[in-house]
């Protein structure tokens, strides 16, 4: 059996939710639950916040306090970052990557299939709802909660000329000590460390750790990523499709003590492991054509 769903309560059993401050109807929050999972999903960035499979531990990660302001991006949960990342491939762009994040996507549909147990949630976005008017495009997220967290994203370019874009799922991963985390799947993939000036290419060779050091690495990658948390007695498993990039960030100590909203020990307690296609791997997309950009979240336990 399958249900559309126009407005739906909240539940008791959603994963425990931070602190969040200003939610209002200009930040509108939409509670997903079926049989197979909760969640949690903001109009203001089409914004992830909560993921869960039933009787596991919050996959996403947020920060104890959410201050929720027009114009700021949500930290925490699943930015999307769109139409570009960073500062853009010149390096001018602003707000750091892109609208997407700080702008009210449209939610089209709202579907409960009780059959597959999953809950879908589809927003859509165009240049009228970024204030651009120098691009044309349709930008389709489609967010699907269940034992895995399916999120895709599909952009068109309904212009008349070539459309030039970054973009990036930029996801908090919640683990139990980031020091004791393992990051399986980058071996021999070339990346850029952009924690120094003018990064040069590398080759990964020896274990990704998190000691307390800011990590920033851009690498070269289609493979799937796995987290292994010891702490929580799992593995993270992130596949993704049509990406060519996976960006892996940790702000380490000296970057939770100079970013707003993260407490000082909150690198301890989250990576980010983005798909992305970014920097070298921009898409340009001709009139008329298309590009999706998947990725699906999984649990194994140790």
């Amino acid at each position: 059996m399958t249900v559309r769903i126009g407005t739906y309560e909240r539940e008791r059993d959603l994963p425990a939710a931070p602190n969040i401050e200003g939610m209002n109807s200009a930040f509108i929050a939409r509670d997903v639950a079926c049989g197979s999972a909760t969640g949690r999903m903001y109009d203001y960035g089409a914004h992830v916040t909560a993921w869960a499979p039933r009787s596991e531990q919050p996959v996403i990660w947020m920060p104890r306090d959410v201050d929720l302001v027009d114009g700021e991006p949500i930290r925490g949960g699943i930015p999307v970052c769109f139409p570009w990342f960073g500062a853009g491939p010149d390096n001018t762009k602003r707000p750091m990557h892109g609208l997407a994040r700080v702008s009210r996507w449209l939610l089209v549909d709202s579907f409960l299939d009780e059959e597959a147990d999953t809950h879908q949630l589809t927003y859509r976005l165009t240049p009228k709802r970024l204030g651009r008017e120098d691009a044309q495009f349709e930008a389709i997220m489609q967010v699907t909660f269940g034992r895995e967290l399916d999120q895709v994203l599909t952009v068109t370019n309904t212009g008349e000329d070539d459309f030039v874009f970054e973009e990036a799922f930029h996801t908090y991963i919640s683990v139990g000590n980031a020091e004791r985390v393992s990051v399986l799947g980058l071996d021999e993939a070339n990346y850029l460390d952009w924690t120094v000036d003018d990064p040069t290419w590398q080759r990964q060779d020896l274990e990704l750790s998190f000691t307390g050091e800011t990590v920033d690495r851009v690498y070269d990658s289609t493979s799937p990523i796995t987290i292994e948390d010891p702490n929580n007695a799992r593995r993270i498993v992130l596949r993704k499709e049509n990406s060519a990039s996976t960006i892996v960030w940790n702000p380490g100590v000296e970057g939770c003590r100079g970013k707003e909203g993260l407490a000082k020990d909150d690198w301890k307690h989250f990576l980010c492991v983005e798909i992305a296609n970014c920097k070298s791997h921009t898409i340009t997309l001709e009139p008329g054509a298309k590009h999706e950009m998947r990725q699906t979240i999984s649990i194994e336990h140790l």
